[in-house]
């Protein structure tokens, strides 16, 4: 056991390895903080970029239907002016 001045000093030390490890963990957890609203932001960006790839998708597979559906009228069209009967409206033997 320690008296005096030496007490007062273990005291001192003790203090202040304390408040040295309360500052660290305060630190941690504003490190933590910052580091979430990095990753936040980041997963916030990737799924615009997910939306913005999916709303892309459904354009061009809706640019593609309307293609198929002009070549199939303009197929059809070519067939009457030539006089072709299509093979599904044949007159059956």
């Amino acid at each position: 056991m320690l008296a005096g001045s030496a007490r007062l000093a273990q005291e001192a030390r003790e203090k202040s390895e304390l408040l040295r490890e309360q500052r660290e963990v305060e630190d941690k957890r504003k490190q933590l903080a910052t580091r979430r609203k990095i990753l936040e932001s980041q997963i916030a960006a990737l799924h615009s970029e997910l939306a913005a790839g999916q709303a892309e998708l459904l354009r061009v597979t809706q640019q593609q239907k309307v293609r198929r559906e002009r070549l199939a009228l303009d197929q059809a069209a070519m067939g009457e002016i030539r006089g072709v009967i299509p093979a599904d409206k044949g007159v059956t033997p």
